[in-house]
């Protein structure tokens, strides 16, 4: 068994021991009593004794005489998030990985760029940065085109292309998203030197048996089949990741991967067939365990209110009801008022503002029960983001097709959360 099998094993088991706390939603924590149904007692026992949250406390760590319980579960979570694993690597750390790999690292070893590249914000550029360098060098190994998987608006296409020189065929699904490239694209010729031409648009939708040879070679005929392709995407939503990283494995001209993923709710469960995690689960490796801890709160007035409002729904004779965003946030009532005329309940039947008022003040202690036990949630979040992660590694490492990969903590998690990346080459 590998490494990476051994660590999804060791996080499974975590998994299935909460699998209650992962698997639950706040909309229903005072209902259907989520704090005593989903906490082990010890840990629920000695979390009821405290006065604050610890969780939050910069200097909760020091503290195993005073909850031990809570020490084991986050001792528990430092050693099976992705965060400290001794299995991903970190940026910094990739020059050295490629130089074994046999791979130019000219490209690593310029400083990282300062400022917004063309026409992007901080974020975006400082991703884009990051992932083209890698793409870049990949490409460089074969001379090969670059193929953008879910492209957008082409910000990384169009860097990848005017940076480094290489044609790249930046394909999104989405319409919207190709129009928008497009119209970015003519904006950038407009300003000198922005704009390159070795970019071609195209709206596709991108799964395992897209013919990536067959539309490289149409809409960059000059080039050679013999330079192969590298594949990459920034951020690929969903079930793109998982159809990008089959497709690498089942193209031939495809020799190398760079992958940075998101959405983890839209992806089915999994690759290896190792893995099962429900949706609630995977929406919940979507939080950022680092900006939580540098949040005063973890909860927003939002899930506090929609808990209360799910007691009065009951009430009502009414379940399964979804209200949406946008309500007001300003007291619960109007709160209440609002989601209640927003499903469509009839005036007359809605409550009087004291009978509402008294509901949420006898249901006003649970907020802060809610905020640890969300709290917790979240930093069992950063264990089903390795899960997920882990799965699609060990189904590159079993497909036996790479000669190399890695998964690599590519960004900052404060600065971009989905901040894991896998590498790969045949």
């Amino acid at each position: 068994m590998s490494l990476f099998s051994e660590h999804l094993e060791k996080v499974a088991k975590v998994l299935a021991t909460y699998q209650s706390l992962v698997d639950s939603h706040l909309v229903d924590f005072i209902t259907e009593n989520l704090w005593d149904q989903c906490l082990p007692e010890s840990l629920r026992n000695e979390l009821e004794t405290l006065i604050s949250n610890p969780i939050i406390d910069a200097h909760w760590y020091g503290q195993e005489s005073a909850t031990p319980e809570l020490y084991k579960f986050y001792k528990l979570i430092d050693a099976l998030s992705l965060d400290k694993c001794n299995l991903v690597y970190d940026l910094r750390n990739i020059p050295d990985l490629f130089s074994e790999w046999g791979i130019d690292v000219e490209n690593l070893k310029s400083k990282n760029h300062k400022g917004r590249l063309e026409f992007m914000n901080e974020k975006k550029s400082y991703e884009v940065d990051i992932v083209a360098r890698i793409t870049s060098s990949l490409a460089k190994i074969h001379s090969s085109a670059v193929i953008d998987a879910g492209a957008g608006k082409g910000y990384l296409s169009q860097h990848i292309s005017k940076k480094y020189k290489i044609p790249v065929l930046a394909i999104d699904s989405s319409d919207i998203a190709h129009r928008g490239a497009i119209r970015r694209q003519n904006i950038l010729r407009k300003k000198p030197n922005q704009s390159s031409h070795l970019v071609h648009h195209l709206a596709q939708r991108i799964d395992e048996c897209t013919e990536f040879a067959e539309l490289a070679e149409k809409h960059f005929p000059t080039w050679s089949l013999s330079q192969n392709l590298t594949l990459t995407g920034l951020h690929t939503c969903g079930s793109l990741g998982h159809s990008v990283i089959k497709a690498f494995l089942k193209t031939d001209c495809i020799k190398s991967l760079c992958l940075v993923t998101c959405c983890y709710h839209l992806a089915e469960t999994s690759l290896s067939g190792k893995l099962n995690v429900s949706k609630n689960a995977k929406m919940l490796a979507q939080q950022s365990v680092q900006r939580s801890c540098q949040n005063e709160h973890s909860l927003s007035p939002t899930l506090h209110y929609r808990a209360v409002f799910q007691v009065l729904l009951h009430s009502l004779g009414m379940e399964d009801v979804k209200v949406g965003r946008g309500a007001p946030l300003d007291n619960f009532v109007t709160y209440a008022k609002w989601a209640l005329k927003k499903i469509g309940l009839d005036p007359k039947e809605i409550p009087a503002d004291n009978i509402i008022e008294e509901l949420y003040c006898s249901h006003e202690s649970f907020k802060a029960k809610m905020e640890l036990f969300q709290t917790l949630r979240i930093q069992l979040g950063s264990v089903v983001e390795s899960a997920i992660l882990l799965d699609r590694i060990i189904y590159l490492e079993e497909s036996n097709i790479c000669s190399n990969f890695a998964l690599v903590r590519l960004f900052d998690p404060l600065i971009s959360p989905r901040c894991y990346g896998i590498i790969a080459i045949k």
